[in-house]
């Protein structure tokens, strides 16, 4: 995360906050400590378990 912590969430969904002068898409990892702006993030790791 750009504030030097790391943030481990596991995503349950993606919101398109599609602004007039800017989109931000938000990770929501259901509550709200666990919802990261796009702007926020330096490194993410995908990891697709099925």
């Amino acid at each position: 995360m750009k504030n030097g912590k790391k943030k481990t969430i596991f995503v349950q969904d993606i919101l398109n906050e599609d602004d007039d002068d800017e989109s931000e898409l938000t990770f929501l990892g259901g509550s709200v400590e666990n919802e990261i702006k796009i702007s926020e993030v330096v490194e993410a790791v995908v990891d697709e378990k099925k």
